[in-house]
């Protein structure tokens, strides 16, 4: 009768070189995971501050465009047809 736990009956030999280390690699792995998410919030940041910079160029484009388009309303209403040939 074998024993059940020697070598032969489970495929795993004693090895006393080999050293558990799943709990470095899950750490690891959280800490790449904490840093890929700071990276994803930093570059959303960044997005955010763009899109406010540049939607407040827009606005003040606007605003300049619409002064020129009443000025312009205004002078067609204030300027006479001209007469008919």
């Amino acid at each position: 009768m074998k024993a059940l736990h020697s070598a032969s009956g489970t495929g795993i030999g004693y090895n006393p070189g080999v050293t558990y280390r799943g709990g470095e690699f899950i750490a690891q792995g959280i800490a790449q995971a904490g840093n890929a998410i700071t990276k994803g919030i930093e570059q959303w940041q960044k997005n955010r501050e763009e899109r406010d910079f540049l939607d407040e160029q827009y606005k003040s484009r606007v605003a300049a465009l619409s002064q020129f388009t009443d000025f312009e309303r205004r002078l067609t209403r204030t300027t006479p047809a001209p007469l008919g040939d």
